[in-house]
């Protein structure tokens, strides 16, 4: 480069990187040791194990956030070592949706599941109007959005909007949507980050990991 401004960038950028690289990798087998004694040479002699270690690690380069670091590790391990390890069309599908997804989508995702589970809760025995009772407990839902994410209601409702692309999430008659097999499969596998406690009133929904 015959710009010093554009040489000197270069060079800070490239030596980011390489520290960069080298912490998200680590961060990556960290995760990936949490199950070593599955990691027999067997497995990582496999022509499966490679090809999704690979496609992992390009992942885990073009992710600008730490957090999904882990989510491609989980994916991985779980996915591939497992008793219940995916074929190579479901894990490629997966993929592609962990890869697609923003941590904050993630997040939004595990709140809805949350929300599902404490509808059920609430509304198990009622014998009259359920979707009236989606009216008037899903403030609670956009609420927890808004807390959690840090965002307005609009913004909160936009995001679960643009989650049908993933096909975890479809909206259906009401305006909450409801989760797909897809993400349910994808839970399977894929821890979530830490966040706050989940409460959406009536019942606490407990633990802080998603």
């Amino acid at each position: 480069m015959g710009d010093p401004l554009l040489s000197s960038i270069d060079a800070f950028a490239s030596s980011w990187w390489e520290i960069e690289r080298e912490r998200r990798f680590q961060a990556f087998w960290n995760r990936m040791l949490t199950d070593r004694e599955k990691l027999i040479d067997e497995v990582i002699r496999s022509d499966t194990f490679c090809r999704r270690l690979v496609a992992a690690y390009q992942s885990v380069q073009r992710t600008i956030e730490d957090e999904k670091v882990l989510l491609f590790a989980d994916l991985l391990k779980n996915g591939t070592l497992s008793d219940d390890a995916l074929k190579d069309d479901e894990y490629a599908e997966l993929a592609r949706i962990v890869d697609d997804l923003s941590v904050r989508e993630f997040i939004a995702l595990c709140i809805v599941e949350k929300w599902n589970a404490y509808m059920e809760d609430i509304t198990a025995g009622w014998t009259h109007d359920v979707p009236m009772a989606l009216q008037m407990h899903g403030q609670k839902l956009f609420e927890e959005l808004s807390r959690q994410l840090k965002v307005d209601g609009a913004e909160a409702d936009a995001i679960l909007a643009r989650l049908v692309r993933t096909g975890c999430y479809q909206r259906g008659s009401d305006i909450f949507g409801r989760l797909t097999a897809f993400w349910f499969k994808l839970r399977k596998y894929v821890e979530g980050p830490e966040i706050e406690k989940i409460d959406f009133g009536r019942t606490s929904m407990g633990a802080t990991r998603l």
